[in-house]
Order: C-alpha cells, then structure tokens, then sequence
C-alpha cells in the first residue's frame, strides 16, 4: 500500500468550503493505502479528511519535540483503526472520528507507548466498530493525565494493568466512563469528580450486565495514596 510519511512538518488547512483530503488512489472503500504517517515529524491539520486507510487513517509515532494537531477535521471509514498514537503528542478538537473499524478489536482512537501524550475537546465519536478510545497500559500515565468526555464517546478502555505511578494525577472529567479488562492502580492520585447528571462510572470492558466465573475486572486499586470523588 501507498503511504504518505512525514517526516519534517506537514501543514494542512483548509476551510469548510474547501477542505483538504488525504484518500488512496482509489478512492472507493477503506483498506485501499496504508494513510497518513507522522514518524517523529510533526502536523497541523484543519478543515482536513482522512479516509480509507488500512491499519489506521492516522499514525502518530514518536512525535516527541512537537505534536500533531487535527482541527476541525474528519478522520473515516478507515479498515481498521482510525488513528493511532505510538509514543507520541497528539492534539485534537472538534474532529469527528466515523465508520472506522469492521470488528470490536478496532478503535477510532488506540493509545500506546509510555510518551504519549493526548489532548482531546469536543472531538465526535460515530458509528465505529466500537466508539471507545483504547489505552494502553504504559500510555499517558508518565505524566500527569486527564480523561475529558467527548461527544457520542462510550468510554477509555484501558488494557492491561494501567497505573498513575506515584507523583502523578490522573482526572476524569463528569460524564465519564472508564472501563478495563484487569485494573487501574493509583499509586499518586485520582480526581474523579462527577456531577448528579453527569456521573463516572469504573466499570469492565465488557459492562453487559452479566459477571463471567472469574469476574470481568480486578476494580479499582487505591495503594495508600490519595483519591477524590
């Protein structure tokens, strides 16, 4: 498959009326290129589409001096994943993610890496396979996370035995959900503060109202440390 790999700084504007688009040659169905590939280089993309990508529309790999920023932008219909961070800073607004993935493995947004580091507001989450973002383990808990509610957004699925090592804060925003398949370890500190209308719930990845022989998550583990909620 065809790439577009950057390297250096990739800046893309556009305006509602005349937006950019990256798209395989094609141009027909997803899984047609392998999309767009910041590897240590940086990018600002706004009034921008990808699409039909295969493994993900979007990679961001150890973009650690700069970032990459999608602005008011349409990440879709991408094969597997619609964008995907490796060690990487990635900051993104007003982005609707959508039609991306054909099976539950498959995430609009999949975090990895313990550099990475995402900002997210008012992004949109619509019609993909599953409508969660995917954290793993290692990914924005070296330095001091938060967890904002987006728009359609299901919940974090965080894989693996995540931790908030000591020194640092994880914070979750009202309206939350955060689910796991093993636990999430507070070593340093948690601010969970819901609201009456907008609670936050911990719960497993699974969350369909049934507990399989072995329970579906190991809970929430507060290791002497410090927590509000």
């Amino acid at each position: 498959y065809n790439t577009f790999r950057v390297q250096g700084n990739l800046t893309a504007i556009g305006t509602p009326a005349q937006p950019i688009t990256f798209t395989s040659l094609a141009n027909t169905g997803p899984g047609q290129w392998s999309g767009l590939v910041f590897e240590g280089g940086a990018g600002y993309l706004r009034n921008a589409s990808v699409r039909y990508g295969d493994s993900a529309n979007v990679i961001v790999r150890n973009v650690l001096t700069g970032e990459v920023r999608l602005e008011s932008s349409r990440v879709l219909t991408g094969a597997d994943n619609g964008v995907q961070v490796e060690n990487g800073h990635l900051r993104m607004s007003d982005t609707l993610l959508s039609g991306n993935g054909d099976t539950s493995s498959e995430y609009p947004l999949r975090a990895l890496g313990a550099s990475t580091l995402l900002t997210l507001t008012n992004n949109t989450f619509q019609n993909n396979s599953r409508d969660r973002v995917l954290i793993y383990s290692e990914a924005i808990m070296a330095t001091n996370g938060r967890l904002p509610r987006q728009n359609g957004l299901e919940g974090y699925e965080l894989t693996g035995s995540a931790t908030v090592p000591a020194g640092q804060t994880l914070t979750v925003e009202p309206g939350v959900q955060v689910m796991s398949n093993s636990d999430l370890r507070v070593f340093g500190r948690l601010v969970a503060l819901g609201e009456p209308s907008r609670p936050i719930t911990f719960t497993s990845s699974r969350d369909d109202g049934t507990c399989g022989p072995y329970k579906d998550w190991q809970g929430l583990v507060l290791d002497g440390n410090a927590a509000s909620g």
